[in-house]
C-alpha cells in the first residue's frame, strides 16, 4: 500500500479542496530525476516555482487557516514566526492557523532552511501569499454583502461591512474553496503601524510537545507498522576496505539481514552525485528491535576485519602549517547575503598601497581557528518505506526536496516524484543536514529496498562525529594601516580555508568582513583553498564566524595600541546609526568599564553587521562579555553576556532572544572548548568526552536589548548571533589579564601559555 498522501487528498480529507500541483510535471518522464532547485535567496524565484495561492494557504470551514510552507522547524522557533505572519496579514488569531511543513508531496520549495532566510526570503512571499489571499477574501465577503471590498473588512477572523450589519467568519466567506489565482507579489500588505500580532512575544506552537514527550514532537519519534531497525558498523579509518565479517551474526535473534556495502563501489551510492560521506565500506544490520541490531553491530565489531591506509596528509597538530603553505588562490565571487565584490584584487591592492606614506604603521596579526563539529543533540536518522516504484521518507533534512532528489537517484527511480519526503521537527542541526547532506536518508532509502520493509536507520553518536562533515578550519592573516591617529586607514586580509567536497563554496570566504560597517580605507582580500583532509559543510556562520573573530579581535588591538577605549574606538570607525546605536545600548546596559589588563576579571566588547545591510540576515550586534580568568589553572569563567541586536523589524521579541541565547551558548562552547582532532587515519573524537561542549553549570547569564525597527525589512538572525561572541571573550581575557589570544578555542593550556607570553 503506498502511504503517498497527494495535496488535493489532504485537502479532501479536512473537508477543503486544494489545487494538487507539482515543481515541474515533465520530471515525470525524464530518464532519471534532475537536480532540484535552491531558491532560498530568492522570494521571487519560490513564487515563481509554486505560483498558485492554493499551493500556499488554505481556508477551511470553521474558518481556520493552513499554511504550507518548504521551511522547517530545526530549533528556531520558526515556524511559529512564520504563523505570526500568516496570522498578521489574514487579520485572523494566532491559534486559528495551523502550519504543514517539509512534506514535499504538500509544501511548495522554499529551498534550505539555511543561511538566516527563513525570516528574510521566505517569510516575504508567505506574506504576499496572504495579503492576496486577504483580498480574495475581502472580494468574495462584497459580493455576499452587496457592498465594494473596500467597504468590507477583516478583523479578528471577521468580516464585516463597516456599520457592523453584516458579519461572517472567514470559513463562512471562503471555507472549502480554491483561491484559483496566483500570488501577487505586489499585493498591498497591512501597515506595520496596524500590527498587533507580529511584534509580540507569541509563544512557540513547537514547545508544549517537546517538554511532555509527545509523540509528533520529533520526527525521531515517528513509528510505522512492520518498522525494522538498522545500525551501521564503520571503518576504523577514511577509506577502509571490508575484508571479512562473522556471518553468524545472521543467527543472531531478531536480525532481519546484515548487509555488507561497498563505497564507492555500490552502484546505488554511486548514483547519487552529492553523497559526500567518506569514502570506506561499512555492513548495515537490520533488526526486529534496535537493541538486537546493535547488538549485532557490537559483535561484528570484535569480529570483522578491515583493510585500512593513512588517507589523510598531516593531522590536526600539523592543520594550519599545512593549509597556509599547500592552498591554491580562489576567486571570491558574491555570495547570496554578502553583497556586491570589487571587480579585482589588484585595484584594491592598489587603493590600499597607496594609502602608505609618512606617518603610517603596518599592524599585523594571524587568527586561527578549527574544524569544528555540528554538536547536534540527536544523531543523524532517517526512517524509510521503499516499494518497487515509491518510496516515504521521514526526515529531519533542513532540505526534504534536496533529500527527495538523492533518494531517488540511489533508488533508480526515474522521477523524484516517486519520493515522498516528510520532514520533521528535529533537534538543532546548524546545517547539519543541509544543502545535498542527506547521506542517513540516502542510506536507510537503499537498506529499505534490499529487505523490502520499513526501515528505521539511527547513527551512533561515534558515528555521527567521526563521520558527520565538518565546518572547515581557517588561518586569517590581517595587515592593517593606521594613521597617525590611530585610525584604520586600510586592510588587507589573506583567507586560508580547507573546504573538501563541493561545499561550503571558498568563494564566500570574505562574508562579513567585506560589508563591514567600519570605515577601513581600501580592503583587498585575497583566499587560497586546500583540499584533500575532511569533509566540510554549511555549518552555522561558515567562514564569517573565525573572521569576526579575527577582525573584532584585530580592531581591539588596534584600539589598544592607540590607547584608546575598545568601544570608543569603534565607534570612531562607524558613520552608520544603527551600528552606533547597538554598540551603544550594548555598553549603556552593561555598563561599560574595562579593567586595563589587570586584576583576573575583565570586559570585552565585539560588533558586527552580518553579510551587509541589503541582505537576508542582515542584524546589527554589539556584545559585552564579562569574564574571570584562573591564571594558575588557565580556567576561563564567562560570567555574562550583554547582547544589543538590531534585526529591523521584529516578529517575535522572544524568538529573537531564544536565538541569541542558544547563540551565545553555542558559539561559548566553540570558543572554549570545541576542536575536531584527528590523526592521519581518521577523526579521534568519538563521544563527548573527548569532544567536550559547553555544560549547564558554564552558561553565562545572558541579557539581551531588542532593537525594533519598524520601518525597516525583518531580518533572520539563526546565523548572525554566533559571530560576535569568540571576539568578545577574546577581549574581555586581554582586558582581564593582558593576554592575547588568537588561536580558539581558549583552553586552559593556551591561556597559561597566553599569560606566559605577557
Amino acid at each position: 500500500m503506498s502511504l503517498s498522501l497527494s495535496r488535493r487528498r489532504f485537502a479532501q480529507g479536512v473537508g477543503a479542496l486544494v489545487v494538487s500541483f507539482t515543481l515541474n510535471p515533465s520530471r515525470i518522464a525524464n530518464a532519471a530525476p534532475e537536480q532540484p532547485i535552491d531558491p532560498k535567496w530568492s522570494a521571487d524565484q519560490q513564487k515563481e516555482l509554486t505560483p498558485e495561492l492554493d499551493g500556499w494557504l488554505r481556508i477551511d470551514e470553521d474558518g481556520t487557516v493552513t499554511l504550507f510552507t518548504g521551511r522547517v522547524e530545526i530549533g528556531n522557533g520558526v515556524i511559529t514566526a512564520l504563523a505570526q505572519v500568516v496570522a498578521e496579514e489574514l487579520s485572523v488569531p494566532f491559534e486559528s492557523v495551523s502550519v504543514i511543513s517539509g512534506d514535499t508531496d504538500v509544501v511548495p520549495n522554499q529551498g534550505i532552511t539555511s543561511a538566516s532566510t527563513s525570516i528574510g526570503v521566505s517569510a516575504i512571499v508567505i506574506r504576499q501569499a496572504a495579503a492576496t489571499a486577504r483580498h480574495a477574501i475581502m472580494e468574495a465577503a462584497a459580493e455576499k454583502f452587496g457592498a465594494t471590498p473596500e467597504d468590507v473588512t477583516v478583523r479578528d477572523g471577521m468580516v464585516a461591512t463597516p456599520d457592523g450589519s453584516q458579519e461572517l467568519n472567514l470559513g463562512e466567506i471562503f471555507g472549502g474553496q480554491e483561491f484559483a489565482r496566483e500570488v501577487d507579489m505586489s499585493a498591498p500588505t497591512k501597515p506595520v503601524e496596524d500590527y498587533s500580532i507580529v511584534g509580540q512575544s507569541v509563544a512557540r506552537t513547537d514547545i508544549p510537545g517537546k517538554l511532555t514527550g509527545a509523540e509528533d514532537a520529533f520526527v525521531e519519534n515517528v513509528r510505522v507498522d512492520g518498522m525494522a531497525f538498522a545500525r551501521i558498523l564503520r571503518g576504523p579509518s577514511f577509506g577502509a576496505k571490508l575484508v571479512s565479517w562473522d556471518e553468524s551474526v545472521k543467527d543472531m535473534d531478531g536480525i532481519v539481514d546484515v548487509l555488507p556495502i561497498s563505497h564507492p563501489g555500490d552502484e546505488r551510492l554511486a548514483r547519487v552525485e552529492a553523497y559526500f560521506t567518506m569514502p570506506g565500506d561499512f555492513i548495515a544490520v537490520v533488526a526486529e528491535r534496535e537493541d538486537q541490531a546493535i547488538a549485532a553491530i557490537e559483535r561484528l565489531r570484535e569480529s570483522v576485519e578491515w583493510e585500512t591506509s593513512e588517507t589523510l596528509p598531516v593531522t590536526h597538530e600539523e592543520l594550519y602549517d599545512w593549509i597556509t603553505e599547500n592552498g591554491e588562490p580562489i576567486e571570491m565571487v558574491p555570495n547570496g547575503d554578502a553583497g556586491a565584490v570589487p571587480p579585482t584584487f589588484e585595484e584594491l591592492y592598489a587603493d590600499y598601497e597607496s594609502q602608505m606614506g609618512d606617518g603610517v604603521e603596518t599592524v599585523s596579526r594571524v587568527y586561527r581557528g578549527p574544524y569544528l563539529y555540528y554538536a547536534p543533540i540527536a544523531p543523524a536518522f532517517s526512517l524509510a518505506n521503499v516499494t518497487e516504484d515509491r518510496a516515504v521518507v521521514w526526515s529531519s533534512s533542513q532540505w526534504p526536496f534536496g533529500s527527495r532528489w538523492m533518494v531517488a537517484q540511489a533508488l533508480g527511480f526515474d522521477s523524484e516524484e516517486q519520493v515522498q519526503i516528510k520532514g520533521g521537527s528535529s533537534s538543532g542541526l546548524y546545517g547539519r543536514r543541509d544543502d545535498y547532506d542527506q547521506e542517513v536518508d540516502v542510506e536507510a532509502a537503499i537498506i529499505s529496498q534490499a529487505v523490502g520493509r520499513p526501515v528505521r536507520l539511527q547513527w551512533s553518536r561515534q558515528d555521527e562525529i567521526m563521520w558527520s562533515q565538518y565546518r572547515p578550519p581557517q588561518v586569517l592573516e590581517m595587515e592593517a594601516l593606521t594613521g597617525p591617529e590611530g585610525e584604520v586607514r586600510g586592510l588587507h586580509t589573506r583567507v586560508h580555508t580547507a573546504v573538501s567536497g563541493t561545499h561550503p563554496s571558498p568563494g564566500i570566504f570574505a562574508m562579513a568582513l567585506q560589508d563591514t560597517p567600519y570605515n577601513l580605507g581600501p580592503m583587498p582580500f585575497e583566499g587560497f583553498n586546500t583540499t584533500g583532509l575532511l569533509r566540510t559543510g554549511y555549518m552555522r556562520n561558515v567562514f564569517s564566524g573565525y573572521n569576526l573573530f579575527a577582525l573584532e579581535s584585530l580592531m581591539d588591538e588596534l584600539a589598544i595600541e592607540a590607547g584608546e577605549d575598545p568601544a570608543e574606538y569603534r565607534l570612531r570607525h562607524l558613520e552608520d546609526d544603527r551600528a552606533i546605536d547597538v554598540i551603544n545600548a550594548a555598553t549603556e546596559a552593561a555598563g561599560w568599564s574595562p579593567s586595563g589588563g589587570q586584576g583576573g576579571s575583565g570586559m570585552g566588547i565585539s560588533f558586527a553587521l552580518y553579510t551587509g545591510e541589503a541582505g537576508p540576515s542582515s542584524a546589527y550586534m554589539a556584545y559585552v562579555a564579562e569574564v574571570d580568568v584562573d591564571e594558575e589553572t588557565g580556567e576561563v569563567r564567562v560570567k555574562k553576556f550583554t547582547c544589543a541586536i538590531d534585526p529591523g523589524l521584529v516578529v517575535n521579541p522572544d524568538g529573537v532572544r531564544n536565538q541569541v541565547e542558544g547563540g551565545v551558548i553555542q558559539a561559548t562552547s566553540w570558543t572554549l572548548k570545541e576542536q575536531v582532532q584527528f590523526d592521519r587515519s581518521m577523526v579521534l573524537n568519538h563521544d563527548w568526552g573527548t569532544y567536550p561542549i559547553l555544560t549547564f553549570p558554564e552558561i553565562p547569564e545572558i541579557e539581551t536589548i531588542v532593537v525594533d525597527r519598524k520601518d525597516k525589512p525583518s531580518k533572520s538572525i539563526g546565523e548572525p548571533v554566533t559571530v560576535t561572541v569568540s571576539a568578545a571573550i577574546a577581549n574581555a581575557i586581554y582586558d582581564a589579564t593582558g593576554a592575547r589570544l588568537r588561536e580558539l578555542p581558549f583552553t586552559p593550556e593556551r591561556v597559561k601559555a597566553a599569560l606566559a607570553e605577557r
